[in-house]
Formats: C-alpha cells, structure tokens, sequence
C-alpha cells in the first residue's frame, strides 16, 4: 500500500502522486483542523450536524423524527474511486511535450497544488518546501487565473469565496477523508500493471443534495460556473466521462493554452449515501 505520509510533507499521498486532504473546513466551536489559519472563514456546525443553524442564514436543515434519531447526525458520501495512474501519467507527457511546458509544471496546473502539496496561489512557478501554511491564500490576487488556472481541481471545488454563479462559492463545505487502495504504482516504469488502485473516500456534510451532490454537479462536472470556463468542461484530476472528451485551459499572458483533450482518469467503483447517526441516536436505537 502507499505510504500515507512522508516526513513533514502535509497531507495523504495518493496514487497520482498529489498530497491530498490538505484544505478541510474550520468548523464553528470545534478544534480547528491542522493547516487552518487565523484567515480561514469558520463555517456554521448546522453545515455538517442535523439541528443547529447551518451555513444559509436563518435556516436550519429539518430534524428526522424522532428528534432523538437525527440530532447531531450527519450524511456521508461514500465512493470507491479507482484511478487510472498510467493513462494519467501518459497524458502528463503528451500534454506537456504538446504545449511546452514541464511535466510537473502541467500537473500541477491541473491540480492547483504542486504535487507536495505547495499551491500554485503561493508558488506558482517551482514548487518549494513544505510550508506549515499550505493553505493561507486566497484567489484575490489572482483574477486571470496566471497563477491558479481557473479549471484547476481545487480551484473549481473551492473557489475560497470567488464570485460564481449564485455568488454562494463558500457555501458548500464537505469533510474529506481519503485512504488509498491498492499497491504503490511504480512511476518510472512507464508502462500500466494491470493492478487496480485507487481512493476509498467519505465526503460529509448536513445535505448530500446541497453540498456533495453540488459540487459534483455543477462545478467538478460543469464548466458554466463561473464566466471564465466554456460550460462543456470538467475537473480534470477526478471528473466523469458522460460529456466526453474535453479540453483543459491554461491562462498565460500571451492568451489561452489548451491541453489535449481528455476522457477520465477516474472510475466510480463503487458507492453508497450513509446517515451518520449520534451517539444519542444509537442509544435510542438500542432502546427500542
């Protein structure tokens, strides 16, 4: 199996060779998760617990009855991701030697993070080491997305409160959590094993629909978003297959680069929506 950390590097290394679980939400009177800063908005409990006041004003999501069986629950999306690392990494090098750039400089365009972790938004021309801040930036200074393409994968989950359609980017938080399946793909061979690897991740939030199924939907699977990006795109690092083939854009100074066309890089091998219920509601259940 990969080896989840390394050193002081941030996050979970999967399979296509990214540091991911880097960015997760500072929810409100809980601890704050390991690479938040003081900058980093808090979001409303009720995002992610049933019965308290959630991330839209004056709205909390209704209460399963009994109350006893939903407070404090929570809904998961659970997915079997298999990930297809060699065509990945074959369309790494066919990228890059079609448009001139690095290879590692392609991916992390892709991306939006340079492959330890360090995000184009802080260092957008190499990555540098292991910041203990990975995640103290915004797209302010960014706004022709030259630094961060506005089709990047973490730039299109999260537009860290960007103007998009709906003007609500920061209003549909999910926790993430990951682990890799699957035995560590040898990248210099050069050539696919025929071995099955991928992600095992659970996505939690208070409304599949408003959050998860939002973020699949309209942004990793939608370009029309934001005015930026034609609407047949999708998020090129984990996006589905049914628009087909499409492009990736690239914001340079001297007018837009497009990558080759792309199908997917990632299966759906399985999954499955889950409610997370309380400690309460479990004692409940067992009283019954």
């Amino acid at each position: 199996a990969p080896r989840p950390h390394s050193g002081n590097l941030p996050g979970v290394l999967i399979h296509f060779g990214y540091r991911d679980g880097i960015s997760q939400p500072k929810i409100e009177g809980a601890p704050a998760p390991q690479y938040a800063v003081p900058s980093t908005p808090e979001v409303k409990a009720g995002a992610f617990l049933l019965g308290y006041s959630s991330q839209w004003q004056g709205f909390r999501y209704p209460l399963p009855h009994p109350p006893e069986l939903g407070r404090n629950g929570s809904f998961a999306a659970f997915r079997i991701l298999q990930q297809h690392v060699s065509e990945f990494e074959d369309y790494l090098t066919q990228a890059a030697a079609t448009v001139g750039m690095d290879r590692e400089t392609v991916a992390a365009k892709l991306c939006g993070r340079w492959r330890n972790g360090t995000p184009l938004a802080q260092s957008p021309t190499a990555p540098r080491a292991p910041s203990s801040s990975p995640n103290d930036y915004d797209y302010a200074d960014d706004p022709h997305g030259l630094k961060c393409p506005f089709d990047a994968h973490i730039r299109r989950t999260n537009p860290r409160g960007e103007v998009v359609a709906g003007s609500d980017g920061d209003q549909h938080p999910i926790i993430r959590r990951g682990m890799p399946y699957g035995p560590w793909y040898n990248h210099t061979s050069g050539k696919d094993d025929g071995i099955e690897r991928g992600l095992l991740g659970l996505f939690i939030c208070v409304s599949l629909e408003d959050q998860f199924e939002f973020l699949m939907t309209n942004w990793m699977n939608r370009g029309g978003f934001r005015v930026e990006l034609p609407s047949q795109t999708k998020d090129i690092i984990a996006g589905n297959d049914t628009i087909g083939a499409t492009p990736f854009q690239i914001p340079t100074p001297n007018g837009i680069v497009s990558l080759p066309k792309f199908s997917h890089f990632v299966t759906t091998r399985g999954a499955a929506y889950c409610f997370l219920p309380s400690l309460t509601a479990l004692r409940y259940l067992a009283g019954r």
